[in-house]
């Protein structure tokens, strides 16, 4: 008796981003009068966690940064929506140091995410995940960093180096090198098409 083949991997489809690239700049009509809105909303919000102005950030200011989905969804916020509910003025400060630090701060970006998504951190603020302070990065470092906030899930950062063909990176990587490294590597895959 012949034994049955065994089944075969499911190959990841690779996406062939020049034609995907080329296709896409035919038929979407971009730039349109939305991309216009766009840029002036990351302006404006870039302009919200500047340096000089996050000492003065209100919870009601950050909310439409992290709770619309302008620019891009960073995921699920209920967490945070809840630290701002509950939060006095000493955690407040704790979040705008935090961001400031993420955000502006001395040393590698990694590894002030890394502060920043560690629990056991005196920086950490519950909901202020990897997806909002990505998000926060894009907005005010558009040219470094992508508007792609997770690194997991089906819209995220894994999945799409998974469609390009590009190799996933170690899953030892603190989540802070993770973050800013599938960044970098999506920058380089696309920069030949920006």
């Amino acid at each position: 008796a012949l034994s049955p083949e065994p089944p075969t991997a499911q190959v990841p489809r690779v996406l062939d981003l020049a034609a995907w690239v080329d296709a896409w700049r035919r038929t979407s009509g971009y730039p349109d009068e939305t991309d216009s809105r766009d840029a002036q909303q990351r302006e404006a919000w870039a302009r919200l966690l500047a340096k000089d102005a996050l000492d003065r950030l209100t919870h009601e200011d950050f909310r439409p940064v992290f709770q619309l989905g302008v620019l891009g969804s960073p995921g699920s916020v209920a967490r945070l929506n809840r630290f701002f509910v509950e939060a006095g003025e000493e955690d407040l400060s704790r979040f705008r140091a935090t961001l400031r630090d993420v955000l502006h701060g001395e040393g590698r970006v990694e590894q002030r995410l890394d502060r920043a998504l560690d629990k056991n951190s005196p920086s950490y603020v519950p909901g202020l995940g990897e997806g909002v302070l990505m998000k926060c990065l894009a907005l005010v470092q558009p040219e470094r960093f992508l508007g792609v906030y997770s690194s997991d899930g089906d819209h995220g950062k894994a999945r799409m180096m998974e469609m390009l063909g590009l190799p996933p990176l170690p899953a030892s990587l603190s989540p802070g090198t993770l973050a800013v490294r599938s960044n970098d590597a999506l920058r380089e895959a696309l920069a030949p098409h920006m």
